[in-house]
């Protein structure tokens, strides 16, 4: 399996994850005024569709071009969906500066450090001047892994 070959099936697999991401968010949300979600939604559009835009460019994506907007906005989604669960818990909060308030802005802080992981992915692979380092790369791993462990902080009680 070449490097190539390699990035699609950990594309696939991302996806996959993401899938789950987004419909777990979007069960705990009970919003459903269309002016709030999106509110919620608008902010995540266009980060995401001004790297796009970007990658497309000053990039070299050929016929991965599609399939990198499709994954897009599935984060989109999760970024969005991440939001409206975490403000449905805000709502329920008690006392916005206590700890557990972090807690609940935690799903929000996961996805968008798991969503700039993987725009850093993105220009690694896509973009030739952006010139990944080992350092680049272990940056983007961190956000990643602590993107994740924000998820798993925001779903304790």
């Amino acid at each position: 399996m070449g490097h190539t070959d390699a990035f699609i099936h950990g594309l696939l697999a991302f996806l996959i994850g993401h899938i789950f991401y987004a419909v777990a968010f979007r069960m705990v949300s009970k919003e459903r005024r269309l002016l709030h979600q999106t509110l919620h939604l608008v902010p995540y559009l266009i980060w995401c569709c001004i790297v796009l835009w970007y990658i497309k460019q000053h990039g070299n994506t050929g016929p991965m071009f599609i399939p990198l907007c499709l994954y897009t906005m599935l984060l989109v989604v999760v970024c969005w969906s991440s939001s409206l669960a975490a403000m449905e818990r805000i709502a329920h909060a008690d006392l916005p500066l206590q700890l557990w308030f972090w807690q609940k802005l935690a799903p929000i802080i996961g996805a968008v450090l798991f969503t700039s992981s993987d725009m850093m992915i993105a220009f690694d692979k896509f973009v030739p001047e952006f010139h990944s380092t080992s350092t680049t790369r272990m940056i983007y791993m961190i956000m990643y892994y602590v993107g994740q462990a924000a998820f798993a902080y925001s779903t304790l009680e």
